[in-house]
């Protein structure tokens, strides 16, 4: 099943780019930056047997992109987040690491104005669970990671934006991310 998930993960994710993909040759690209906030939204994460309260879990990342027209953006993540838990046998910590590669679409953007957006692609995320004295735990999740949002354009290079993001349906975040692009094209 969990190689089912990943095949149709890829598949949707490398039509989204080459939907966009084909407007990447008659526009001119722009580079971005986006600086993460992450809030995992789960109460406890579990691997082999081990739960984890993850409610005072919190993390940052950044975000490297390419938009190569006013709407579409290929953007690769790198998000990281740690919790600790003081449960009845001690400290229990996770440790959190997630890779992507997304096709992102925004709205028609203008200055002052806010605006729409969407992604999808591929994410892996990895877990590991260590607690004083115990053999810790780790485990990885590869699939299908999408999100929705809203966005401020302050300038024309500089925006904000807020979202609700979802790593193949078991982990979720809430994202705050400034994005600054090289090249204003908006």
């Amino acid at each position: 099943m969990k190689m089912v998930r990943k095949s149709i993960a890829i598949a949707a994710s490398a039509g989204i780019l080459a939907l966009g993909g084909q407007q990447a040759l008659a526009d001119k690209g722009d580079l971005s930056v986006s600086l993460k906030y992450s809030k995992p939204r789960p109460d406890t994460i579990g691997v082999d047997g081990v739960d984890v309260d993850a409610k005072g879990d919190q993390g940052f990342g950044i975000a490297l992109g390419y938009e190569y027209n006013t709407n579409w953006t290929i953007e690769f993540e790198y998000l990281t987040s740690e919790s600790t838990d003081n449960d009845f046998v001690g400290n229990v910590t996770l440790k959190t690491t997630g890779f992507g590669l997304y096709g992102v679409y925004r709205t028609q953007r203008s200055i002052s104005d806010p605006y729409l957006f969407g992604r999808v692609g591929v994410g892996q995320t990895e877990f590991k669970f260590t607690q004083p004295g115990f053999t810790g735990a780790s485990a990885d999740d590869t699939g299908l990671a999408f999100g929705a949002g809203v966005g401020y354009q302050y300038s024309d290079r500089l925006s904000v934006e807020a979202e609700y993001f979802i790593e193949d349906a078991d982990y979720a975040h809430i994202l705050l991310s400034v994005r600054y692009a090289l090249n204003a094209s908006i």
